[in-house]
């Protein structure tokens, strides 16, 4: 398939090839993920794109922290920092549907040291909204 053809050019030339879930359900994403995984014959490529926002996009939202105490350290290419809240992406990270002070948590237990990507809205209002979402996310880690 054109995917397993890309994932071995990149496996080929030291890339880390990423994939993130969206709007399919985890158990669907995570069979194409290990499918590919054994054409290529890799246990941790391509990694993942760890966003727990986006398991709201198909009512999920109780298995980001399960995973991300479970998946190797590895296996995570980084992880995206956005908020969900009555049917949307929030312009800044605060409390909604993602239990950002348990994830937090589990980064810290794991000793996580990937990269995390702040996921904001882009406004006119871009630098206030990033300045407040580091200010929550610095924040948990007085309540952990």
């Amino acid at each position: 398939s054109p995917l397993v053809e890309f994932a071995g050019h990149c496996q080929d030339r030291g890339i880390r090839l990423s994939l993130e879930h969206s709007r399919q359900p985890w158990d669907m994403f995570w069979a194409m993920v290990s499918q590919l995984r054994s054409q290529l014959g890799t246990q941790a490529r391509p990694c993942i794109c760890f966003d727990p926002a986006n398991f709201c996009l198909v009512n999920e939202q109780s298995l980001p922290l399960e995973l991300l105490a479970r998946l190797s350290l590895e296996e995570i290419s980084m992880v995206h920092l956005k908020q969900y809240s009555a049917g949307t992406f929030l312009d800044v990270l605060s409390d909604g549907e993602v239990d950002w002070t348990g994830h937090y948590r589990i980064l810290q237990e794991r000793s996580y040291d990937g990269p995390i990507h702040m996921e904001i809205m882009a406004t006119t209002m871009i630098w206030q909204q990033l300045e407040a979402s580091w200010s929550y996310w610095s924040g948990l880690a007085a309540s952990c």
